[in-house]
């Protein structure tokens, strides 16, 4: 279940947090089981009910039934979603699916329409022809035969004349079916829930306040730290094999490019992931410092209260014959 959410964050493009708050339908900083229930209605998602449901069982360790953004961030942290878009029981495709899939990829690449079209042009020649299109989708591990992608290429190709124009890419892709490609391997689409449609009115969680504040915040910031650490340690696996790749490639033909730009490109992501991290960290550390102060001042404000009130008690009390 976990590796469904994951999947469906990624396709929708919405961070761990992102996704947390779009489940969060009250507002009020964490996921009970009946805000689960209303995002399931709410979302269309009827079919994945149950599993939904387990997932915020296994997910909330606290057992109370309110799933905290610590418990979200870890409980989908390190999932692997490899192999996400192969049709189930390796099938033959229809073109209109492998449409689809392709266009589900894009969405897991973060790519647009158009930065999908410069990725599958191979050879940058301003259009896709057939062995372009044989590279992009194995690079992509889709699962598509020979056939397959034969009969998408031509499906695609709208003017028959062997290559597909950015145009005729961009009419198909919009025309794609993502949504049933995905629901047919129990994915689905998520919307970010704005912040404008959050209750306003929605009740505080235990121990609200400042110091709940404090501890809802702490808790964000380490659901953070901890998502931002299982996508380093993801950026670290692909950049392996990345390495993997180059070496093969430069085996075979004495090196490649599009390897070693794309291995660049990950060094640059994870260093940039790294300081992220140290920022988080940094925040954290921060935060958990203010908490600190503010429950030590919190303490300090009780012993004058209770101070107050015995020596009220003493100038309220009769004085003595």
């Amino acid at each position: 279940a976990a590796g469904m959410v994951t999947s469906s964050l990624l396709f929708s493009r919405l961070t761990v947090e992102e996704g947390f708050n779009a489940f969060d339908v009250d507002g009020d900083g964490v996921v009970s089981r009946e805000d689960m229930g209303a995002s399931v209605d709410s979302l269309g998602l009827g079919e994945f009910r149950d599993l939904l449901l387990r997932f915020h069982e296994d997910a909330n360790r606290a057992r109370d039934g309110m799933m905290s953004r610590q418990e979200w961030a870890r409980a989908l942290a390190g999932v692997d979603v490899q192999g996400l878009l192969f049709r189930p029981g390796g099938e033959g495709v229809s073109p209109g699916e492998a449409a689809g899939m392709v266009g589900a990829a894009l969405l897991l690449n973060q790519l647009s329409i158009d930065e999908g079209f410069v990725a599958f042009d191979a050879d940058g020649d301003g259009k896709i022809s057939m062995d372009d299109m044989q590279k992009s989708v194995s690079h992509l591990q889709l699962g598509l035969s020979r056939a397959d992608v034969e009969a998408l290429h031509g499906h695609l190709d709208a003017d028959r004349d062997g290559v597909i124009s950015k145009n005729e890419w961009t009419t198909g892709m919009q025309g794609a079916d993502i949504n049933t490609v995905l629901r047919g391997r129990h994915l689905f689409l998520v919307t970010a829930r704005p912040a404008a449609a959050r209750d306003p009115q929605a009740a505080p969680q235990p121990g609200a306040g400042a110091g709940g504040a404090s501890q809802t915040r702490l808790d964000q910031v380490e659901g953070e730290l901890v998502a931002a650490k299982a996508e380093l340690e993801r950026l670290g696996s692909e950049l392996e094999t990345s390495q993997r790749e180059l070496l093969d490639a430069r085996a075979a033909a004495g090196g490649h490019d599009d390897h070693l730009d794309h291995k660049k490109e990950l060094e640059e992501a994870q260093e940039q992931l790294k300081r992220r991290l140290e920022e988080l960290e940094g925040a954290r550390q921060s935060e958990a410092r203010a908490q600190a102060e503010r429950q030590q001042a919190n303490d300090r404000l009780q012993q004058v209260e209770l101070d107050l009130n015995a020596l009220q008690a003493q100038l309220a009390a009769p004085p003595l014959p």
